[in-house]
């Protein structure tokens, strides 16, 4: 007979990627160390791998376990929100969501949310907002309930996060460009020839930076002929102009669909990154926001899992 992990090794696992450690991950769990030790030896079994491995800075994920964490995380959520149901009706909630994030999110994290969210909680109304001043004060003074971001390295105090699916991003010309025609991975020499589109990542008050210089820092030397906070005003430009545009593959895989515009391939492979939804700890236990929060990792995980 199949055997099956329980829900506290499900917890066990996603612990130990944080802590990278089995004592400091039992003690979040209330485990004793040999407990957690006998729940992460049934686990490679039931994996058939070793899961993590032992290093100099703590314990390090295999491949494997890479692969699982995103479904593990998912099922976890899944059934707490399952439980947290029991206090409330879904199909009887009225209420506004409001989330910060760029105006790509729901192209490239969660294209299938409002199906989901409309065949389930139809009084739902979900607010984006534009990622505007200090996040994680406008969270804290419940003016966002959420925001999305790929780049926040660091959480305050207080705060918690969620990994959605993983962010690998690209570059997109004309499907006529001349880096597109040849149909081979062109240099970083031949790429930073070209002006780009460039997308502001940070504050604007702050040193700016762009999109590019995060996902392709070797091409931080080219020029940016325009600036701005937004992807998708300047797709269009894209099919008429020689500018480049560096922006998520799961987002440009969409705008190919609709614009005279192509992938070029590059020699040098942009960053990969995974956006984190961040909330306050306040709402972390709020029953609806449990249940949505498990609702976007089900969707993106989705997503990805029917892309690969």
């Amino acid at each position: 007979m199949k055997e099956y992990p329980s829900f506290v090794e499900l917890r066990l696992l996603q612990e130990l990627f944080k802590e990278s450690n089995l004592t400091a991950a039992a003690a979040k769990l209330s485990l004793t160390p040999p407990t957690a030790s006998h729940y992460l030896t049934h686990l490679r079994n039931i994996f058939d791998d070793r899961l993590f491995i032992k290093a100099k800075n703590g314990l390090v994920p295999t491949s494997r376990a890479e692969e699982v964490v995103e479904k593990v995380n998912a099922a976890v959520f899944a059934l707490e929100a399952l439980i947290s149901q029991e206090t409330f009706c879904l199909s009887k909630v009225s209420r506004t969501i409001r989330i910060g994030c760029v105006d790509n999110a729901p192209y490239s994290i969660f294209p299938g949310i409002l199906h989901f969210i409309l065949a389930r909680a139809p009084g739902i109304q979900l607010k984006f907002e534009e990622l505007k001043g200090n996040k994680f004060e406008k969270v804290q003074r419940s003016e966002l309930d959420f925001f999305i971001s790929p780049i926040v390295k660091s959480l305050p105090p207080g705060f918690k996060s969620l990994n959605l699916s993983k962010n690998e991003y690209c570059l997109l010309a004309r499907t006529d460009h001349p880096l597109a025609r040849t149909g081979e991975a062109v240099s970083d020499a031949e790429i930073c020839r070209y002006p780009f589109i460039d997308i502001r990542v940070g504050e604007p008050q702050s040193s700016c930076r762009t999109l590019r210089e995060e996902a392709f820092p070797r091409w931080k030397n080219a020029r940016s002929l325009v600036i701005s906070p937004y992807f998708l005003p300047f797709v269009p430009s894209l099919e008429t102009c020689d500018c480049l545009l560096v922006a998520p593959r799961k987002t440009s895989e969409k705008l190919i669909l609709r614009y005279g515009i192509t992938e070029v391939k590059t020699r040098t492979p942009g960053k990969v990154q995974i956006p984190r939804l961040i909330w306050h700890e306040k709402t972390d236990k709020d029953p609806l926001l449990q249940w949505f929060r498990s609702s976007l990792l089900i969707v993106s995980t989705t997503d990805s899992m029917k892309k690969n």
